[in-house]
This record gives C-alpha cells, sequence and structure tokens, in this order.
C-alpha cells in the first residue's frame, strides 16, 4: 500500500492507553495468529494449482505464520493487474517494495543488477492480506480476481 520507502521513524513512549490496548491485544494474540494461520492455508488451497501463480513451499510439519500470503506472477504487468483487480475487489494487497532493497539504499554501494533474482522477484511479488478482519469471503474474492487477471494476462 506504500509508494514509496520509510526511511524516518519516531520513538517514543507509549501513553497509558495505547499500553493497556497493546496488553489488550497480546492476550489474544495466539487467536490472530491462528486465524492468520487459517487464512494462508486458505489462499494456498484456492491457488495451490493455479497456473501462472507461484506459491511459497511450506515444509511438511510447519506452521507459517503468513503475516500476508505471498504469491509470485509471471511479469510485472500481470502483477500490476492482479493488484488492481484484488483493490477492485475491496481487499487492500500491497507489492511491498517498488524495487528491490539493494536498490533503495543507495549507500550500500550494490550495482543495479548486483541480485538478479530480487529484482526479477520485487517485479512480480504481489501479497494478499492475511488478519483476521481479511474474511473468507473477501479472501477467496480477491484469489479470484487474482485468477482472472492472470488468464487475461
Amino acid at each position: 500500500k506504500y509508494t514509496s520507502l520509510h526511511t524516518d521513524f519516531s520513538a517514543f513512549r507509549y501513553t497509558g492507553f495505547q499500553a493497556r490496548l497493546g496488553t489488550s491485544l497480546l492476550r489474544r494474540a495466539e487467536t490472530f495468529l491462528t486465524q492468520r494461520h487459517k487464512n494462508g492455508i486458505l489462499l494456498y488451497n484456492i491457488f495451490a494449482k493455479t497456473e501462472g501463480v507461484a506459491l511459497p513451499r511450506v515444509l511438511p510439519g510447519a506452521h507459517v505464520a503468513f503475516n500476508q500470503f505471498p504469491i509470485l506472477l509471471p511479469d510485472r504487468e500481470t502483477r500490476d493487474a492482479a493488484h488492481r483487480a484484488v483493490l477492485d475487489v475491496g481487499v487492500e494487497a500491497t507489492i511491498l517494495y517498488p524495487e528491490p532493497i539493494h536498490r533503495l539504499y543507495d549507500d550500500l554501494g550494490y550495482a543495479p543488477d548486483a541480485f538478479p533474482a530480487a529484482t526479477a522477484m520485487s517485479c512480480r511479488l504481489l501479497l494478499l492480506p492475511t488478519h483476521p478482519l481479511a474474511g473468507e469471503d473477501r479472501l477467496t474474492a480477491a484469489a479470484e480476481a487474482v485468477k482472472r487477471a492472470v488468464k487475461t494476462a
């Protein structure tokens, strides 16, 4: 959802309200994490046999956190079309960074094409939400929008 890199972060102390809210949310963390996992598995199963959508490999016995659900699409144009399609159905997806990280920080001294795989992935990556409020119906609609975008690409 962001189109520029955040380089400035302010440090501050939580107010009493923020601290109480954080403590309340922490008590429900397991519920949130469980729902993220369920939503991630839902998306994984929907996309499992979809041509043109590459999924992360989930190792046997692993319990994936699914902070977001990453998919790789064939190219930037397909990724951008899928991104627009998901937004059009009312689901907030993100492309993470417009460029790979080694290009965002010039002071690292890397050549623009020092990491071709990272460059290729950055223009193909789309992240779908997995948070508890996303909802199964909305995630299914988002996945179907991605499938249509891939099919018409």
